[in-house]
């Protein structure tokens, strides 16, 4: 993925706390260096609330755009705590590359099916959420398997 990139992107040396907006419609971005927080930010005009972590993305990976429904009040970004080098590439080009290499494209399955399971988590959960217990400060507590508690 990398070469495709690098031949036809345009290369991001960007600092630490540098924010990535993925709502940015018909990019991708390969991670050459570096790790990004993924995020998710409810948004109210241009002021934001409340940030939900979603996952954490390594170098080597792709990150993908993600179209903003105007009725959600969420914005979804990457941050990086450490600088970082990114490539970003219009979705079109990329799919041009693909479609000229059977190669490109057994390789590219690899990085969309890891993105995919960058937001597994919240689709299912394997079990019920519901805590059983309750700790109080300084206190102890035994569990069995599949039981959760809160603090």
């Amino acid at each position: 993925m990398y070469k495709i990139f690098a031949e036809k992107g345009r290369r991001i040396d960007a600092p630490a706390n540098y924010r990535l907006s993925l709502q940015k419609t018909g990019k991708v971005w390969f991670l050459e260096q570096g790790s990004m927080i993924l995020f998710a930010v409810q948004k109210k005009g241009e002021a934001e609330g409340r940030r939900t972590l979603l996952s954490t993305v390594h170098r080597g990976k792709l990150l993908f755009d993600m179209e903003r429904d105007q009725e959600l009040s969420y914005e979804v970004f990457a941050f990086s705590e450490e600088p970082v080098v990114l490539w970003e590439l219009d979705s079109h080009s990329l799919q041009t590359s693909l479609h000229a290499s059977p190669e490109y494209q057994k390789e590219f399955s690899f990085y969309l099916e890891h993105w995919l399971h960058q937001f597994s988590s919240f689709l299912v959960s394997p079990m019920e959420m519901k805590p059983k217990h309750r700790v109080i400060q300084g206190g102890r507590l035994g569990l069995h398997d599949g039981e959760t508690f809160t603090l």
